[in-house]
């Protein structure tokens, strides 16, 4: 892929990054020409869309370009690249993706919060084996779990889980 392109591709992928990372909501709309110079550089693939967005797009987009900015180059990197990931993607699977994400931003700011802080309290080589266990799971056996842990208590589901690790 031409360099210009993946540079096009990038800027698109940071500015759908921005738009998807949660931040503050906002009550009126924001105009362009109200975004500092940096934000417009980084938010430039939606400037055409701008005006159409909803406030609380515009404002979390605004909010996530601030964020951006403070990221290092490295950091930077790291998001270009799992945006190329994702859109390397079926569609599909983009899809999934966008609504787990989704279902994971309309739960309560703790829920979120715990889960967060389970997965980082895992080392890397668990973090890893998890991801590969669900990966080498069907579609069945997925949804099968998923349904049975919605229908158990907390506790039940962390005795379940407790044995699953002593596997």
């Amino acid at each position: 892929m031409p360099a210009e392109r993946r540079r096009a591709l990038a800027r698109i992928g940071v500015a759908l990054w921005l738009a998807c990372a949660p931040a503050a909501h906002a009550a009126d709309a924001i105009a362009w020409r109200d975004l500092d110079p940096a934000a417009q550089e980084v938010l430039a693939p939606v400037r055409e869309q701008w005006d159409s967005l909803p406030p609380e797009r515009q404002a979390r987009l605004r909010d996530n370009a601030k964020r951006w900015q403070t990221l290092s180059p490295d950091e930077r990197a790291r998001v270009r690249e799992s945006f190329e990931r994702f859109q390397a993607l079926p569609p599909e699977r983009q899809e999934r993706i966008r609504a787990r994400r989704e279902r994971f931003r309309d739960l309560p700011p703790e829920k979120r919060a715990e889960i967060r802080e389970r997965w980082q309290e895992k080392s890397p080589e668990e973090r890893r084996a998890l991801r590969e266990r669900w990966r080498d799971m069907s579609p069945d056996e997925r949804r099968a779990i998923r349904e049975k842990l919605r229908d158990m208590s907390p506790e039940e589901r962390r005795t379940w889980r407790q044995e699953r690790r002593e596997k």
